[in-house]
């Protein structure tokens, strides 16, 4: 009895602090401390973003994974702690858009919340893109047609629209399988290719010095990707703040646990294929995914089939995580009338407290980013061609993130007064100054790295975005944008309530 009278207020205490952010309860508040943890975990997904980037730089040796990743972790580490500390100051769904328009302004907030929608969609479609690829090997299909490609992405992702229709419990339910999933799957990998590579550990593969000898930018760059693109969307665990318990609480450290944990065990994962790697040498075929073949050639066709499995389950479920919170950031933007036909995507459908017409969207949109990937190249009959697509989607992924998160970095170090005032469970005092300085000229750098480093044709599409961005809000969204700096009152959000029936 103390139990549910203890979880319906702080049920009411949630509430009251979404309206003290000027809006109301529409989404089920469902998602507890674990659950939390688990979406941002799954939309890391070691077992997506390695399988699929290990081995990417040129002639693919993998010789710099390892060290890396860890570069990239401990960098990653101030930007988790920086975003986390704003998404318990500010526990409300869109993440990073909602979070610039309070720390920055309108324009600078609708801006940042468009940069951050197109990073996660391209998140989203390079996910499902690759586990179409990775499905398809896995079935002998080495080098697939775009029409193969195609119709596997196109299932995937309308069963992944689906079970996001059924609502945040259901959705919640399949990410916690996810984490035993992303665990059992990463130690039974690494254990196997430990084993199966022989008595003799590649300790060549890890001398520090050797690496640095070896090193050189082409070399570099694809394999910061891999890490970089992995390592990111932590702030999955924000964009679903009004559907947490206590988010002032669980948010923030299930954003810092889900990198935490992730660094941990894609170090092993790294580890075991780069043992394996060392046993074959060249001797492997450098058609498709490098991490596939290391694990087929090493452990045989029966077991590579049952590991290429729980890769397969542990993909869809990152999948399923990113497209979940990719809706949310159509919702929160729609619900300040920021998009095209806002009010449309902002609808909630009563029944099972869902945004059903932006999960819709948010499926289409994706469908469309990859069949623009594909088509990029220009020739669509190359054999190659999926195997350049995938690197576009995640680079356009891993810019939109990374300048999103630059973006309000940028904003939180000009307001420290502000977040010190309205700070949450998660604050870090003197040392939040240092912490958001060193995030914020991390996330630049790495937005920049990607812009400056592929292929023209990419700069010029995101150049035109840009541009295009710009005109629209001057011409349209600039006298549409609704977000209010003075807020509801406690009586009015009450009357909207009762006029929608929500409890």
């Amino acid at each position: 009895m103390n139990l549910i009278k203890s979880r319906n207020n702080q049920a009411q205490e949630d509430r009251q602090k979404l309206r003290q952010l000027g809006y109301i309860q529409e989404l089920e508040r469902s998602v507890g401390v674990f659950s939390n943890f688990a979406i941002s975990f799954s939309v890391i997904s070691v077992l997506t973003g390695l399988i699929f980037l290990y081995g990417s730089g040129p002639g693919g040796n993998g010789e710099y994974e390892l060290y890396t990743w860890f570069f990239v972790g401990g960098f990653q580490m101030f930007m988790v702690l920086s975003l986390a500390e704003i998404s318990s100051c500010y526990p409300i769904a869109g993440g990073v858009y909602e979070w610039t328009n309070i720390l920055g302004n309108t324009t600078i907030g609708w801006l940042n919340g468009c940069i951050s929608l197109i990073g996660w969609l391209a998140c989203t479609a390079g996910i499902n893109f690759g586990l179409s690829q990775f499905f398809l090997q896995m079935n002998g299909i080495q080098t697939p047609s775009i029409l193969q490609l195609m119709s596997v992405c196109s299932v995937i992702v309308m069963l992944q629209t689906l079970i996001c229709m059924m609502g945040i419990k259901t959705t919640t339910k399949i990410n916690n399988i996810s984490v035993g999933i992303h665990i059992i799957g990463v130690l039974t990998i690494f254990v196997l290719l430990i084993v199966f590579s022989g008595p003799n550990i590649a300790v060549e593969s890890l001398v520090f010095t050797d690496v640095i000898d070896n090193m050189n930018i082409s070399s570099i760059i694809p394999v910061l990707l891999m890490a970089a693109w992995t390592l990111t969307a932590f702030d999955a665990s924000a964009s679903v703040s009004e559907e947490c318990i206590n988010p002032t609480r669980t948010v923030p450290y299930g954003m810092i646990l889900s990198v935490v944990f992730s660094i941990i065990f894609g170090g092993l994962l790294i580890f075991g294929l780069t043992q394996g790697h060392a046993v074959l040498g060249n001797a492997e075929s450098n058609v498709g995914i490098t991490s596939l073949n290391i694990i087929s050639s090493i452990m045989g066709p029966t077991v590579s089939k049952f590991i290429s499995l729980i890769i397969v389950m542990a993909m869809f479920t990152c999948g399923l995580a990113a497209q979940t919170v990719t809706v949310r950031i159509i919702y929160a933007i729609s619900r300040n009338n920021g998009l095209p036909f806002s009010q449309i995507w902002k609808s909630v459908d009563k029944h099972n407290a869902m945004p059903r017409y932006s999960i819709l969207l948010c499926g289409a949109l994706e469908i469309l980013l990859i069949i623009a990937a594909l088509f990029s190249e220009g020739d669509i009959s190359l054999a190659t061609i999926s195997i350049k697509a995938l690197p576009k989607i995640t680079s356009l992924s891993t810019v939109g993130l990374y300048l999103s998160y630059g973006i309000v970095l940028y904003c939180a170090l000009g307001r420290r007064k502000k977040i010190g005032v309205d700070r949450g469970r998660f604050f870090m005092n003197r040392l939040g100054y240092g912490v958001n300085f060193i995030a914020f000229i991390w996330s630049i750098g790495i937005a920049v790295t990607m812009l400056v480093y592929y292929n023209t044709g990419f700069k010029i599409v995101y150049a035109v975005f840009m541009l295009a961005l710009g005109i629209y809000y001057w011409v349209h969204m600039k006298s549409k944008l609704k977000y209010r700096y003075e807020k509801l009152s406690e009586s009015e959000l009450l009357e909207i309530e009762n006029m929608r029936g929500i409890d």
